[in-house]
């Protein structure tokens, strides 16, 4: 199977590593999921597992982001109909300046949520709000919808991110830290490479 390939097979899973550079560390992570309450395990194991060498606590933080998101999935969306599916995508970057985790859920859309993020206090996606540098939502061609999430952390293991959803980059980052008042990082594509890669 071909790597682009695995984000079309429902059963696939696949783990991409960056082959062609110094540090082979960075992972590209997806996979499908039937729309199941009792899917929501599952996942937080796979991306506990899938995360490498990411320091505990943002580790932690991922897996809660998960979970929020995927619970989301399954209960706001036609993921969570029958014979529904919901598809995880986890980047974790660990050769840029500032490392992070990027976590991604695709769900099938739901036609009465107009996209709006509107985190309330006992919601779900205030705890993501809460524990990221930043979040967002994209909608599909087809109606499907893929919020994200991301985490900075340093290269010591501290979160650049608060209680309060506001990261704290340490002097030396003051390049990230104006592209940051600027516009937030796009979201990244998180397609597997096509050349350099070991399944």
């Amino acid at each position: 199977m071909l790597a682009t390939e695995a984000f079309k097979d429902p059963d696939a899973e696949k783990i991409w590593r960056i082959a062609d550079t110094a540090n082979s560390s960075d992972v590209y992570w997806a996979k499908t999921y039937p729309g199941l309450v009792t899917t929501v395990r599952e996942v937080r194991r796979d991306v506990r597992g899938i995360l490498g060498p990411c320091p505990e606590p943002i580790a932690d933080d991922a897996v809660l982001i998960a979970s929020e998101l995927v619970t989301n999935a399954i209960r706001h969306s036609r993921s969570g109909a029958p014979d529904g599916t919901y598809l995880v995508r986890v980047h974790h970057c660990v050769t840029e300046k500032v490392p992070y985790v990027w976590i991604e859920v695709e769900d099938q859309g739901n036609p009465s949520w107009d996209g709006t993020l509107c985190p309330e206090p006992t919601h779900g996606l205030s705890v993501i709000q809460s524990i990221s540098t930043w979040m967002g939502s994209d909608d599909g061609p087809e109606g499907q919808r893929t919020v994200y999430a991301r985490l900075d952390y340093s290269v010591d293991g501290t979160p650049l991110y608060t209680a309060t959803g506001v990261p704290e980059l340490p002097p030396d980052l003051d390049g990230v830290r104006e592209l940051r008042r600027a516009r937030p990082s796009p979201r990244p594509t998180l397609q597997p490479p096509h050349e350099g890669v070991v399944p």
